[in-house]
């Protein structure tokens, strides 16, 4: 006996579905135990040379295609989001780019834009990854700059027909590829069995048959469904539907490359009746069963790993101080296993110094724990080894004087974010004033000594830490504490007790505003072509520059270089040709200018440079040189060869003026006497010319 179903809805289509019951095999024909290797000599592309970006922030996802490209030797680096595939992209040449639509930070749509804006990338192949595949996504990929797209779930031998079209690999017709087959010593049909919502055929031979692999795999698939199945049930209840359909979009997206299939099955009938404005309830009902059955059977076989793992690992106290020194140094939350460990493994002749310690650690006073641990650790334990907090994830600061609330708050964020503690609002000053600064804190209001509010004011007055948001947590009664918290500079609170799905959106909302700021004030200050200051930033610069040679007594060259011969370039080789020389001509003064100068685009081909901390006039010379040597040097556009020159102008503070506005004129001045002079050449202002 089977099932037969259909999801059938007017004007865009029917979804069939069905069961079978079969009878299971007694004897199944046993096969050989070692399948020998398959020669593939018919014409196999060769991607060897092939260097390919991935921009996509799902982990499953991005491992699957790790592991595959890999076994063909294809180079494979990891972006999560487009903004870090641009930063990526700027750094290093690739031949061909994988983009996920839809990310945190920068979407695929708009990297795409910016990618394609700069005329080096024109050619560079960026091939869309996405499971909407109706028309209209596709005009949205193309016009966004994307060539091409490979639907998910993944089809392997699409992907690599995808490649070889875009990529142009050599044919190999003389070398055998040995394509491994899965290793038999791994018993699949028991993982099976224990995962019955799941198809492990093609990730089988994706991972080469290696169940490690997908054990890891299936962990961070369990992580993924814990943080999303909350978010997206919180979304839709709140009708936000666009949101959810976008969280169910990827969840759908990592099933399906995993294999789960009835979380893959459940996530496209929810969506489809979120798309259709039907009533959603049964879907969703059953979408949020089969995904509690789903984490059962993972949580089932899974969490008797870890276990294990945990029993294996030998701790010895040396070790167990190094790793509470880590933390402590780098702020981050001490649970009560290791103090118990710590308790447990403390020697008997020394009880009061680890009795404090661990109450130290308990009361959040980090530096005091620091000072006692200091005494009883090894010297040079550990230090090889410190924590460092890696730019991938933003860093939230949880200021709280009560440890349960900050166990809460890190077991809830540390999956997502980096996360460090303060018990105090002195400690927390003190970490929000250091680089790296925290991405968002999270204040309580209610602490002893110094308040919520007063710690936001601190921060809110420091112009180290002003532009840090901050989210107050707040007991439910306190409705005055909400809009004296805003108005003294909180960007939004928190209710007590804590819903983990608001407080995720909400974190990560701000996170986003925070993070599109920060574009805008690039775009606002850096020149889009080139990527140095603008006439914006420039004027900052000088004003900052003036002032640090006053108080120096030192001598400020401003340069005004003009190129020449650049209207021949746009003329003759077009108007893309000019950009690249231009950006170009930007790296080659860069690479000669020290950390202390600038240089920035005032538009078109003209340039300003600031030359600070010199003793005299002539020591600029040298540098001016080897601008014109550098600058000089031919230039190699669409297999044609360009050479262009430089005029500088050089005017100076405060010998020849003390107003910023009118040295920079000045050089603008000195920079058309050295035209008139024959060029490729420099000038120092003089007022009687």
């Amino acid at each position: 006996g089977g099932t037969l179903g259909v999801d059938s809805h007017l004007g865009v289509g029917s979804c069939f579905f069905f069961t079978a019951t079969l009878d299971k095999q007694t004897n199944p024909q046993t096969l050989a135990t070692t399948d020998p290797p398959i020669n593939a000599t018919d014409n196999s592309p060769d991607f060897n040379d092939i260097s390919l970006l991935m921009v996509d922030d799902n982990l499953i996802n991005q491992e699957l295609v790790q592991e595959m490209s890999i076994s063909k030797g294809i180079q494979v680096d990891i972006a999560n989001n487009g903004k870090e595939a641009i930063s990526m992209i700027g750094n290093k040449e690739y031949s061909i780019v994988l983009m996920d639509c839809l990310m945190p930070v920068m979407d695929g749509y708009q990297a795409s834009q910016i990618i394609r804006a700069n005329p080096l990338h024109d050619n560079l192949p960026i091939i869309a990854m996405t499971a909407n595949v109706l028309p209209e996504d596709k005009e949205h990929c193309l016009a966004s700059g994307m060539d091409d797209h490979i639907s998910k779930p993944i089809e392997w031998d699409e992907f690599f027909q995808i490649l070889a079209r875009w990529v142009k690999p050599s044919i190999n017709t003389n070398t055998a590829v040995n394509v491994i087959p899965a290793r038999s010593d791994e018993n699949w049909n028991d993982l099976t069995e224990k995962l019955p919502g799941f198809e492990f055929e093609k990730v089988k031979g994706i991972l080469n048959g290696k169940q490690d692999n997908l054990l890891r795999l299936l962990g961070i698939f369990r992580q993924q469904l814990i943080h999303e199945t909350p978010v997206i049930s919180e979304n839709i209840l709140s009708e936000n539907i666009h949101e959810a359909q976008n969280k169910l979009h990827e969840l759908m997206g990592a099933a399906a490359n995993l294999g789960a299939k009835q979380v893959h099955l459940a996530c496209i009938r929810l969506k489809t009746e979120l798309e259709n404005n039907n009533d959603f309830t049964v879907a969703l009902n059953n979408w949020r069963k089969t995904i509690d059955s789903t984490l059962d059977n993972l949580n089932a076989l899974l969490s008797p790993l870890s276990e294990n793992q945990q029993i294996n690992e030998e701790v010895t106290l040396q070790s167990l101080l190094s790793k509470l020194r880590m933390l402590l140094i780098n702020d981050h939350f001490i649970n009560d296993d290791l103090l118990e460990q710590l308790e447990q493994l403390s020697p008997n002749n020394d009880q009061s110094n680890y009795s404090l310690l661990i109450k130290y650690i308990g009361n959040s006073d980090y530096i005091m724990a620091l000072s006692i641990l200091n005494k009883l650790i090894e010297p040079h334990t550990g230090d090889e080894d410190a924590i460092q907090d890696q730019g991938k994830y933003p860093t939230i600061l949880v200021v709280d004087d009560i440890r349960v609330n900050q166990e809460i708050l890190v077991s809830l964020l540390s999956p997502f974010y980096h996360v460090k503690v303060a018990g105090n609002g002195f400690r927390a000053l003190d970490i929000a004033q250091h680089f790296p600064h925290p991405d968002l804190i999270l204040l309580d209001i209610t602490m002893p000594n110094m308040d919520g509010y007063e710690i936001c004011k601190r921060l809110q007055d420091d112009p180290l830490t002003h532009d840090i948001p901050v989210i107050f947590i707040t007991a439910a009664s306190e409705y005055e504490s909400e809009t004296l918290g805003l108005k003294l500079g909180a960007v939004d609170y928190i209710r007590k007790p804590i819903s983990p799905d608001t407080t995720l959106q909400r974190i990560q909302h701000q996170l986003l505003l925070k993070q599109h700021e920060k574009e805008l004030v690039h775009i606002a200050h850096y020149d889009l072509l080139t990527d140095i200051p603008n006439r914006v930033l420039l004027a900052d610069r000088l004003k900052h520059t003036v002032a640090l040679s006053k108080r120096e007594d030192k001598i400020l060259a401003i340069c005004y270089l003009d190129i020449d011969g650049f209207k021949l370039v746009n003329d003759t080789l077009g108007h893309k040709a000019g950009d690249e020389v231009l950006v170009e001509i930007t790296r080659r003064i860069s690479n000669i200018l020290r950390e202390s100068d600038t240089v920035a685009r005032l538009g078109g081909d003209e340039f300003a440079l600031l030359l600070p901390g010199l003793d005299s006039k002539n020591e600029c010379t040298i540098t001016l040189n080897r601008l014109h040597e550098a600058i000089a040097q031919p230039i190699l556009i669409n297999e044609q060869t360009c050479v262009v020159t430089a005029s500088i102008g050089v005017s100076f503070f405060p010998t020849d003026d003390t107003d910023p506005d009118v040295i920079l004129h000045n050089a603008d001045q000195a920079m058309y006497i050295a035209k008139r002079s024959g060029k490729n050449c420099f000038h120092f202002f003089d007022i009687k010319n």
